[in-house]
């Protein structure tokens, strides 16, 4: 019976990894100010993932609007955590959003070649 147990908890662990690891590379990310008011903007808008920033080509991080536009990030940074954070101006933020929402994807490449793609929508006022 213990013999089983440990089996079973091995087993649980070897399957918990993976799943936990191909988490940080796929889904969602935060966008802020998740709202976008044309008339006030602030100077930069933020987007913060879950991905590890070590683990990605900064130089390969595009992020993707309205209508097929694109802009590259101002800078990117890592946060407290060692994610991954990129800053885009608001004035560029400006071609690719529209009113009422727009569907973003930040995409990019990892350094072992994978690819990195990230949803978010955003309100435009």
């Amino acid at each position: 019976m213990l013999r089983k147990c440990i089996i079973v908890l091995a087993l649980g662990l070897l399957l918990a990894a993976p799943a936990t690891a191909r988490e940080y590379f796929g889904g969602t990310m935060l966008v802020s100010p998740q709202v976008f008011v044309l008339d006030h903007m602030g100077s930069t808008v933020s987007i913060h993932t879950e991905v590890p920033c070590s683990s990605v080509i900064r130089s390969s991080i595009v992020l993707h609007g309205a209508n097929g536009l694109t802009i590259t990030p101002l800078y990117i940074t890592s946060d407290s955590r060692g994610n991954l954070v990129a800053k885009f101006t608001s004035q560029d933020m400006l071609t690719i959003v529209e009113i009422p929402r727009t569907d973003l994807t930040l995409t990019g490449t990892f350094v072992d070649n994978g690819t990195l793609s990230l949803n978010a929508t955003i309100t435009v006022k």
